[in-house]
């Protein structure tokens, strides 16, 4: 049985929208892959638009009807893509695809091509690249590196690695949550990570999000210093504890109001695990989560997370120069 599924991945190939065919076995990670793989709606569709030379202009999957017991499905919401057999697979089915949205200019300091038509396999907004860094804006949904199970491989460092295998050891500098979109910064080269990594450390790294919450902010601006502890029970959920927690320290400053939702703008001081996601929801913070926010009680309709790493600010550790990066916000 296991002969006859191999050959089965092996000749199961998909199409993408450069006319590239793949198979199974070369798409997905190293190990079993799950019976089913390739046959959810949404391969099939953009495999067949890539034959047909269709452009695909939106997808969205929602659940019809009753749940059994053990899948939890609500009528009617909206859900991403099943990590176990079609995320792994969308970067390269989407690769090709032209973005509607505009890809921030910035310029590139490069002996390298830099050209975007270079990177036409590689489908995220890169801000800038060099000889030592890259900085990519990152969608919601997409982990920033990969996970340690086979169902959370897909991420913008493996599709990088995958598409740029010469950039054997590029590593991403910082994290950022998988569903918080926006500037993401990679180091090709190691002394440039080390050093890079180091101004993270000692906040030297000039950091802005913006966040729409759901509630009205009274206060126009301030400062938010809470203790953050995540239970090891409980990952990665984070919680104010006064005797185990780590200070976590956040300016904000409200910058646009719109019946009960509120834009805010989050400078993080310290870079804690989902600390402007805790900062906003606790009641010794805001009080308020973001809309979309799930994790942290958001009950409102909402598509994503509305929290985005707007600008990045540092010191290039071989230029000596100020690198100052913007990602416009989505939403």
């Amino acid at each position: 049985s296991r002969q006859l599924q191999a050959q089965m991945h092996a000749a199961y190939s998909l199409m993408n929208f450069l006319g590239q065919s793949a198979s199974l076995q070369k798409l997905m990670p190293a190990g079993s892959i799950p019976t089913g793989t390739g046959d959810c709606c949404a391969p099939k569709l953009l495999h067949y638009a890539a034959q047909q030379g269709l452009k695909p202009l939106a997808m969205a999957e929602f659940w019809w009807g009753e749940s059994s017991e053990n899948q939890e499905k609500v009528q009617g919401e909206f859900y991403q893509a099943c990590v176990e057999r079609c995320q792994p697979l969308m970067g390269f089915l989407l690769s090709g695809l032209k973005s509607q949205s505009p890809v921030p200019s910035t310029p590139m300091q490069s002996s390298l091509s830099s050209n975007l038509n270079d990177r036409a396999g590689f489908n995220l907004p890169i801000i800038y690249e060099d000889e030592w860094l890259i900085a990519v804006n990152k969608p919601p949904g997409l982990l920033a590196v990969p996970g340690r199970y086979r169902d959370t491989q897909d991420s913008v460092l493996s599709r990088w690695r995958y598409w740029f295998p010469d950039d054997a050891e590029i590593m991403a500098v910082h994290r950022l949550d998988q569903e918080t979109s926006g500037i993401l910064l990679l180091a090709r080269v190691r002394q440039i990570h080390r050093q890079l990594s180091q101004q993270f450390q000692q906040r030297q790294v000039h950091k802005v999000y913006e966040a729409i919450l759901f509630g009205a902010v009274t206060d126009e601006q301030g400062v938010i210093e809470l203790p953050l502890w995540g239970s090891p029970e409980n990952r990665p959920y984070q919680q104010v504890n006064w005797q185990y927690g780590k200070i976590s320290v956040t300016q904000f400053r409200v910058i646009g109001r719109e019946g009960n939702y509120t834009r805010v703008e989050f400078i993080p001081v310290t870079g804690r695990t989902h600390q402007l996601r805790v900062h906003a929801a606790d009641q010794l913070g805001l009080g308020m989560t973001i809309l979309g926010d799930r994790l942290y009680g958001c009950n409102a309709a909402a598509s994503r997370l509305h929290l985005h790493a707007r600008q990045l600010s540092f010191k290039h550790p071989q230029l000596g120069e100020t690198i100052d990066l913007v990602a416009k916000t989505p939403f």
